[in-house]
C-alpha cells in the first residue's frame, strides 16, 4: 500500500492512517453519497404519460377495417396532493443525515479501536522488554548459583531450581514476542493493511489522561453520536408519519389530447380529470404503522440515554479504581517489591537467605511490574471507553502516574 507508515509509529500517525484508509469507514462514506442520490430521486415530479387509443376498428359492415375508427392521442399528468413531494424529500434528507450520524459513530469507533490497538501494541512492547529483563536476570541468578554451588556454599538442588526459573523466563519471553506480533498485526489492520511495515510504536503508558468529575462527563453525554442519531431518527419518524398522512390523500390525474374520427375525417380536442374515490381509504395502514414507529422511537431514545449514562457511570467507577491501583503500585507496592528483591539477592550472596526466598522475591517483583503494566493498559482502554461514551476526548495525557 502506498504511503504505508514505516519506522517508528506515533499515536497521531496511527490515527491519521486509520481515519484516512479504514475500509469500514469508507463503507459509511459511500452510504452518505447513496443517500444524496435518494434526495435527488425523491424531489422529482412524476413524469407525464403519453397515451394512444384506437376504437371501433376491425368490425363488420361500416366498421370494417379502420373506416369507422376513432383514434385518440392524449397526454396525462399525475398531480400529487398533500405536499407529498416536499415531505418525501424531507424524509430523504433526514435519512441522509442519519447516514451522516452513522458515519460519525463509525468514525469514533475507528478512533477508539485504533487507539486501543496502539495502546495494546505499546504495552506488548513494554511486556517484551520486561520479559527480556527477567530472562537476563534469571541468567545472572543462575550464574550466581553456579558459583555458590562450585564453592560448596549451596546445594546442587538450587542450581536445578535456577535452571527451571531460567527456562520459564525464556518461555515467557517467547510468548511476549508472539503477543507483540499479534498486536502489531491488529494495529496495521486498522488502516486495512495485511503487512506490518512500522518497526515499533512510540509512547508512554505512564502518562495518564486526566479524569474530570463524573458530573462534568455526564453533561458531555449529549455529544455522543448515538444520542444525536437517536434524535435524528425521531425526527425521521415524525416526517415518515407526515408523509404517510400525505399518502392517504388521493392524487388526481389530468389529461388532454386530440381525437380523430376516420369515418368523417373530423377531429376534436378532449380533456379529462381522474379522481380516486377513497371508499376503503388510501393508506390507513401506513399511517397507523408510522404512528406506532414514532412511539417506538420515543421509548428507544429514552432507553439510549439511560444506557449511555449508566455505562458512563460504570466505566468511570472502573477508571477511578484503576487509577487508585496505579498510584498504589507506583508509589508503594513496586518500590517495596524491588527493595525486597534486591535485599534477597544481597542476602543470598552473603549466605543469609536461601534460594527459595530469592525466587519468591523475584516472582513477586516481576509479578507486580506486570500487574502495573496491565493496570495502566487497562486504564488507557477504560478512558477510551469514556471518550466513546461522551463523544469527546479527555484532557491530553500529561498527568503521569505517581
Amino acid at each position: 500500500m502506498p504511503d504505508e507508515p514505516a519506522g517508528e509509529l506515533t499515536f497521531r500517525t496511527a490515527l491519521a492512517q486509520a481515519l484516512l484508509r479504514s475500509p469500514e469507514l469508507a463503507v459509511f462514506s459511500w452510504e452518505i453519497r447513496a443517500a444524496n442520490a435518494r434526495i435527488l430521486q425523491a424531489g422529482l415530479i412524476p413524469n407525464p404519460e403519453l397515451g394512444l387509443e384506437v376504437e371501433n376498428f376491425g368490425g363488420s359492415a361500416t366498421r370494417n377495417g379502420f373506416r369507422g375508427a376513432e383514434s385518440t392521442v392524449a397526454l396525462s399528468q399525475l398531480i400529487e396532493l398533500g405536499g407529498k413531494r416536499e415531505k418525501r424529500t424531507r424524509v430523504a434528507r433526514l435519512e441522509r443525515d442519519l447516514a451522516g450520524w452513522d458515519y460519525e459513530t463509525k468514525r469514533l469507533d475507528v478512533y477508539v479501536a485504533t487507539a486501543k490497538a496502539f495502546m495494546r501494541t505499546l504495552a506488548a512492547q513494554r511486556r517484551t522488554e520486561l520479559s527480556q529483563a527477567q530472562l537476563a536476570l534469571a541468567s545472572q541468578v543462575l550464574a550466581t548459583v553456579d558459583e555458590r554451588v562450585k564453592a560448596g556454599r549451596a546445594s546442587p538442588l538450587e542450581n536445578a531450581r535456577a535452571s527451571v526459573a531460567l527456562e520459564a523466563s525464556r518461555v515467557a519471553a517467547q510468548r511476549a514476542a508472539r503477543e507483540l506480533q499479534a498486536a502489531r498485526n491488529k494495529l496495521a489492520a486498522q488502516w486495512g493493511s495485511t503487512a506490518v511495515r512500522f518497526t515499533r510504536v512510540t509512547g508512554d503508558l505512564d502518562e495518564l489522561s486526566v479524569l474530570p468529575p463524573l458530573d462534568d462527563l455526564i453533561e458531555r453525554v449529549s455529544e455522543n453520536p448515538d444520542l444525536a442519531r437517536a434524535e435524528n431518527e425521531f425526527a425521521l419518524r415524525r416526517s415518515n408519519l407526515a408523509l404517510a398522512k400525505a399518502n392517504d390523500i388521493p392524487d388526481i390525474t389530468i389529461s388532454a389530447g386530440v381525437r380523430r374520427y376516420e369515418e368523417t375525417d373530423d377531429g376534436a380536442f378532449i380533456a379529462g380529470i381522474s379522481i380516486p374515490i377513497p371508499v376503503f381509504g388510501v393508506n390507513p395502514g401506513g399511517v397507523l404503522e408510522a404512528d406506532r414507529r414514532l412511539s417506538q422511537q420515543m421509548y428507544r431514545q429514552r432507553a439510549t440515554v439511560v444506557d449511555v449514562v449508566s455505562s458512563l457511570q460504570e466505566t468511570y467507577a472502573k477508571a477511578a479504581a484503576l487509577r487508585s491501583e496505579i498510584h498504589a503500585l507506583k508509589n508503594t507496592i513496586l518500590p517495596g517489591a524491588q527493595n525486597a528483591f534486591e535485599a534477597a539477592q544481597l542476602g543470598y550472596r552473603q549466605g543469609k537467605f536461601d534460594f527459595l526466598e530469592v525466587l519468591d522475591s523475584q516472582r513477586t517483583y516481576f509479578g507486580e511490574r506486570e500487574r502495573y503494566l496491565d493496570t495502566t493498559s487497562e486504564y488507557h482502554r477504560t478512558t477510551l471507553d469514556i471518550e466513546r461514551l461522551t463523544g469527546q476526548a479527555l484532557t491530553p495525557a500529561v498527568d503521569r502516574a505517581k
